[in-house]
């Protein structure tokens, strides 16, 4: 038998088109987040830069206030401790149900203290990863941010997507449980 093994997550494309929501441009660099985004809707895309205002985890909690709580999963280039600890508090009131984290593999050598945190208390895989992309999901939404900003505290102007789409979620939540299920670390607590 010559037919080469193909494991199930190869098989999944690499992409996915599907016809465009409801889009919202913002680009005013004077407002904050809250000014910026306002409310969200179902089947909506927020096409935005945050010029140095905000980071991916503020983000994502500022999502979280919306939709309640939620299931989360975080992939992320680079994290820092104060992110780990306002996460960590977020996860311990209710208002995270569960987190993921995939990570890139230079946290073990730059950010040593915030890992030992996410091995401490989370389920989490290590990877060679550059994409930032948080998936949201609840009984009443899916989620995903896709953005150019890590979860650290960073002055420089990112570049940010917020798409409220099932399909959208489900296929960013494939992709990243797929190389989650190949690299997972352990899971030390309650978060799997």
């Amino acid at each position: 038998n010559n037919i080469p093994f193909i494991e199930p997550e190869a098989i999944a494309p690499p992409v996915l088109r599907l016809h465009p929501p409801r889009y919202r441009n913002i680009s005013n660099p004077e407002n904050k987040l809250q000014e910026e985004i306002g409310n969200i809707h179902h089947n909506e895309f927020i096409n935005f830069w945050s010029f140095g205002s905000y980071s991916l985890h503020e983000l994502l909690f500022y999502i979280l206030k919306q939709t309640g709580p939620a299931h989360v999963n975080l992939s992320t280039w680079s994290i820092s401790q104060d992110a780990i600890e306002l996460i960590t508090r977020k996860y311990n009131n209710g208002e995270i149900l569960s987190i993921k984290f995939l990570l890139d593999s230079r946290v073990k050598v730059c950010k040593a203290k915030p890992l030992q945190m996410i091995a401490a208390n989370f389920h989490h895989a290590i990877t060679r990863i550059h994409a930032k992309v948080v998936t949201i999901e609840n009984e009443n939404w899916k989620i995903s941010i896709v953005s150019s900003q890590n979860a650290t505290t960073n002055p420089k102007i990112e570049r940010v997507m917020i798409i409220i789409s099932d399909e959208i979620n489900d296929f960013d939540k494939q992709i990243i449980e797929n190389e989650f299920r190949k690299r997972a670390i352990r899971n030390d607590r309650r978060t799997g």
